[in-house]
C-alpha cells in the first residue's frame, strides 16, 4: 500500500554468510510502498516520503540514499525528487525525524546535471535555511560486465469502474516496459449486452481460427480506449501481463487482437489476479537448482474421462523419453485425497499436471478445487501445505461426445451452457489455487479437443526445461494454431511469464 515502510536490516538481504551475520541495526534497506502504478503521482510520492521520514524518528538513521521513485513509470526524475524533499521537509519542520542528509542517485551524468539544476531552483523557492543542495558529486567510474537487463513486461490493468442501466465503464491502465517506461490510463464505456454477445460468440461450437481473429479485434475495440490500444501496440516488443479484477476475469484476453497484433502468440501474454487477499506464492526454491524436472501426473480419478486417460498416456510417453524428467503417475482410484496431499507435501515436484474434474463454489471461491477418487481437494486445504509445486497445469479434455453431439448448432444452447459452466469452473479453480499460494497456473477457458490438448502438452513440456514458462506457453500456443485450431486462445497462464522452473 502507498506509504507503507518495511525495513530490511543490513546482513539479511542475501543468503550465505551475509545472512548468518548479526544484522546491523544502524543501516538498513527501506522498502517504501507506492500503491497502484496507475495512481502514482507527486502527491503519492510526497505522502510516502513523509511516512519514510517519520519512520526514522525513533531509529538510528541520520541519512538516506534514494532514487527517483516512479521514474520507470513515466515520472520525471526532478519532479520525483522534489516531491520526496517536500515530504521530508514537512516532517522535519514538525520535529518528527532525525534525517539530516538525503543523497539522490540517478543513472547518468547528464541526468544528474539536469536534476541538480532543477533542485537548486527548488531550494531557492523554500524558506531560507531549510534546504541546501550540495555541489554535484563527481561521477563514479565503473566497469560493466554484461548488458543491463531491460524490463521486458508491459502491465495492462483492467477493472470495472461502474455498471448501471445496461452500461459498463472499465478503466484500463498501462505501465509499459522497455527502456522508457510510461503510464497511460483511460476509461472505456460500452453496453453490457455487447460484452455478453462477444462472450457467447467465443463459446460457440462453430468457432474457427479465422473467427478468433475477428472476435479478438472486437474485444480490443470494445474494452480498450483507442489511445490505450495504440500505446499497447507500441509496446509489442515486450511481454504483456493482464492484471484484472473478477469482472474482467471471464474475458478471453488471450485472443486479444490489437490492430493485427496477437500478444499471446508473439511476445507472450500472462495474467495476474487483482485481489487483496491472495496468499503470497510459495514453493521450494531449492528445487530450482536441481536439474531434474519432477512432474506429478494425476489422471482420471473418477474413471469417467476417456480423454484424460489418453492424455496421461501421451504425457507419460513424452516425459518417459526425457533424461531430465521424473514422472510419478497416480491414476484412477489411487488418486485419493490423502495420497495426493502427501505427494504434494513431499516437495519432490515442480509441476502438478491434473487431468480430471474440477469444481467451483461461487459463494466460496476458496472452497473450489479438484475432484479426486474419494473426495474433493479444495484450495482452502491446499493453502495449509508448505511446499506446493510452483506450477499446476489443468489441461481439461472435452469428450468427443460433447463436442460432436448432434449437429454443430442443433444442440447449441445446451453445449453453450456446458462450455460457459466449464469456463466458470476453470477460472474458479485458478482463483482458488492462487488464493492457496500457488505461483503459476495454466488452464483453459473451456475444455479443448483432444488433438489440441495433445499438441499443447507435447510442445509445452519439451520447451519447459529450455525456456521460461511464458516462452514455453508461446511455443505451445503457436503449435496449436499451426493445426488451424482456435484452441490456441483457450490457454490461460496466471503468474510471471519470465519465471523459469530451473535456474541451472
Amino acid at each position: 500500500d502507498a506509504g507503507n515502510v518495511t525495513p530490511i536490516p543490513r546482513g539479511l538481504q542475501r543468503g550465505g554468510r551475509a545472512a548468518r551475520r548479526a544484522p546491523d541495526k544502524r543501516t538498513a534497506f527501506l522498502l517504501v510502498g507506492l500503491g497502484r502504478f496507475d495512481r502514482l503521482g507527486p502527491d503519492i510520492i510526497e505522502l510516502a516520503a513523509e511516512n519514510l521520514a517519520r519512520f526514522t524518528e525513533a531509529r538510528p538513521y541520520r541519512s538516506i540514499a534514494t532514487v527517483a521513485w516512479g521514474a520507470h513509470a513515466g515520472l520525471d526524475a526532478a519532479d520525483s525528487f522534489a516531491a520526496q524533499l517536500r515530504g521530508f521537509l514537512r516532517v522535519r519542520a514538525a520535529g518528527a525525524t532525525r534525517l539530516t542528509r538525503v543523497d539522490l542517485h540517478v543513472l547518468t551524468r547528464a541526468e544528474a546535471t539536469r536534476v541538480h539544476s532543477a533542485l537548486s531552483d527548488f531550494a531557492h523557492s523554500r524558506p531560507p535555511g531549510t534546504l541546501r543542495i550540495a555541489p554535484l558529486a563527481p561521477a563514479r567510474t565503473r566497469t560493466r560486465t554484461g548488458s543491463r537487463k531491460v524490463p521486458g513486461t508491459t502491465h495492462l490493468i483492467v477493472a470495472s469502474d461502474a455498471r448501471r442501466a445496461g452500461r459498463e465503464t472499465w478503466r484500463g491502465s498501462l505501465l509499459t516496459g522497455g527502456t522508457s517506461a510510461a503510464i497511460f490510463s483511460q476509461t472505456q464505456e460500452f453496453a453490457t449486452s455487447a460484452l455478453e454477445k462477444l462472450d457467447r460468440e467465443f463459446q460457440s461450437e462453430s468457432l474457427t481460427n479465422e473467427r478468433v481473429k475477428t472476435l479478438g479485434a472486437k474485444l480490443a475495440a470494445l474494452t480498450l480506449h483507442p489511445a490505450l490500444a495504440d500505446a499497447l501496440l507500441a509496446s509489442r516488443a515486450t511481454t504483456l501481463s493482464v492484471v484484472h479484477d473478477a469482472a474482467a476475469s471471464r474475458i478471453p484476453w488471450e485472443a486479444l487482437n490489437v490492430h493485427g497484433w496477437f500478444p499471446a502468440l508473439e511476445s507472450g501474454l500472462s495474467r495476474r489476479y487483482a485481489t487483496a487477499d491472495l496468499v503470497p506464492a510459495r514453493f521450494d526454491t531449492a528445487r530450482r537448482a536441481q536439474r531434474e524436472l519432477g512432474v506429478l501426473l494425476i489422471a482420471n480419478p473418477t474413471l469417467d474421462l476417456p480423454g484424460a486417460a489418453e492424455e496421461r498416456a501421451r504425457i507419460a510417453t513424452l516425459l518417459g523419453k526425457s533424461r531430465s524428467a521424473r514422472l510419478v503417475e497416480i491414476v484412477g482410484r489411487d488418486a485419493t485425497v490423502a495420497r495426493i496431499t502427501a505427494e504434494l507435501e513431499s516437495g519432490r515436484f515442480d509441476v502438478l499436471h491434473f487431468a480430471g474434474h474440477a469444481f467451483f463454489d461461487e459463494g466460496q471461491p476458496g472452497e473450489s478445487g479438484l475432484v479426486l477418487a474419494d473426495g474433493e481437494l479444495s484450495g482452502a486445504t491446499l493453502s495449509a501445505l508448505r511446499r506446493l509445486p510452483p506450477l499446476v497445469v489443468f489441461n481439461a479434455c472435452e469428450s468427443a461426445r460433447l463436442r460432436g453431439h448432434g449437429t454443430r448448432r442443433g444442440k447449441g444452447p445446451g453445449i453453450a451452457k456446458a462450455r460457459s459452466q466449464g469456463m466458470q469452473r476453470n477460472l474458479g479453480l485458478a482463483e482458488s489455487l492462487l488464493r492457496a499460494g500457488l505461483a503459476h497456473y495454466i488452464g483453459t477457458h473451456w475444455p479443448v479437443v483432444d488433438a489440441s490438448a495433445a499438441t499443447f502438452a507435447g510442445v509445452f513440456y519439451q520447451s519447459l526445461l529450455r525456456t521460461s514458462i511464458g516462452g514455453a506457453l508461446v511455443q505451445a500456443r503457436r503449435a496449436v494454431r499451426a493445426r488451424r485450431s482456435p484452441d490456441w486462445a483457450d490457454y490461460v497462464h496466471y503468474g510471471d511469464s519470465e519465471f523459469r522452473l530451473k535456474v541451472i
